[in-house]
C-alpha cells in the first residue's frame, strides 16, 4: 500500500466516524480536522505535504485549532 492510499484510508475513516475530537497530523506537523479530512480529499491524495503521519484524538481538555480551516477540534469527552 502506498503512503497516499494509507493517507486516504485514514482520512476516510475519520470522515465516516464524524467524531469531532479526532484529527490527523500531517508530515508538515499540521493538525487537520474531520471536516477538512472530508473536503480536502484531493490534497491528501495528490500533495506530498498532506501525507498523514498520525491519526490523533484530542485529549487535552481544550479545543485545538485546525491548521487548514481554523475550525475547532473538540476535546474528547471524559468518561466517568
Amino acid at each position: 500500500m502506498t503512503a497516499a492510499s494509507q493517507t486516504l484510508r485514514l482520512t476516510d475513516t475519520i470522515s465516516v466516524t464524524g467524531q469531532r475530537f479526532r484529527y490527523v497530523f500531517t508530515i508538515q506537523r499540521k493538525k487537520i480536522c474531520v471536516d477538512c479530512c472530508r473536503t480536502e480529499r484531493e490534497k491528501f491524495a495528490l500533495d506530498a505535504s498532506w501525507l498523514v503521519i498520525g491519526d490523533q484524538v484530542n485529549r487535552t481538555g481544550l479545543p485545538l485549532k485546525c491548521d487548514n480551516c481554523g475550525g475547532s477540534i473538540a476535546s474528547r469527552p471524559v468518561s466517568p
